[in-house]
């Protein structure tokens, strides 16, 4: 598991073959570093919303705006948490939600920033933040971040000994194994027993 951003670069680096290593994120002047340093903020940010990373996710209670100016269809209108990168669901309150029984939500955007749109009168949000220390990445996190830059510095590092492409495919092979991974760590209610079910 990596311990620093240099390491997280190197690993991307050496994933399409990159000849030059950097020895420190923010300092190195060579162009491997200052195509990571513009690269790997995107690479965070977009591996954070493309999955629920566990080690992500935060549940806080939302604040009702004074005004709904945004749509008559939704009664309920919440400032959307500044530090979230992506909202996963309103929490019912219940463990056991299915399909039809989960909260919608809607997103959209004012001159303040993004607003959460619901019937739900006093929610709570399932969320993730852009968490930046190293030190709390899973191995499996550290890996797609890494292939995920790799796909961004593929074309002006290594001149294309390795594609974008090519690295795309292994960052969504890594985050399949991750899901499976996340899914091995948690330990959902079992779905409710149907009325045949319960007579045998």
């Amino acid at each position: 598991m990596a311990s620093s951003k240099t390491e997280i670069c190197n690993l991307a680096i050496r994933h399409i073959g990159g000849s030059r290593e950097i020895d420190d994120f923010d300092t190195d002047r060579t162009k491997e570093a200052a195509a990571c340093r513009r690269f790997y903020p995107q690479a965070l940010s977009q591996t954070y919303r493309d999955f629920k990373w566990p080690h992500a996710v935060r549940i806080v209670a939302l604040a009702e705006l004074t005004s709904n100016d945004w749509d008559d269809e939704w009664p309920y209108a919440f400032r959307y948490p500044s530090v979230a990168s992506r909202v996963w669901r309103i929490v019912s309150g219940t463990r056991s939600e299915g399909a039809n029984e989960k909260i919608k939500f809607r997103v959209v955007g004012d001159d303040s920033g993004r607003v959460i749109l619901t019937d739900e009168s006093e929610p709570s949000i399932e969320y993730s933040v852009e968490d930046d220390v190293v030190e709390h990445y899973p191995a499996d996190f550290v890996g797609c971040v890494a292939w995920r830059l790799a796909s961004m510095l593929a074309p002006s590092v290594t001149k294309g000994l390795m594609s974008a492409q090519e690295c795309l495919q292994m960052y969504a092979m890594e985050a399949q194994r991750a899901g499976v991974n996340a899914a091995n760590e948690e330990q959902p209610d079992e779905p409710p027993l149907s009325e045949f079910e319960r007579m045998r």
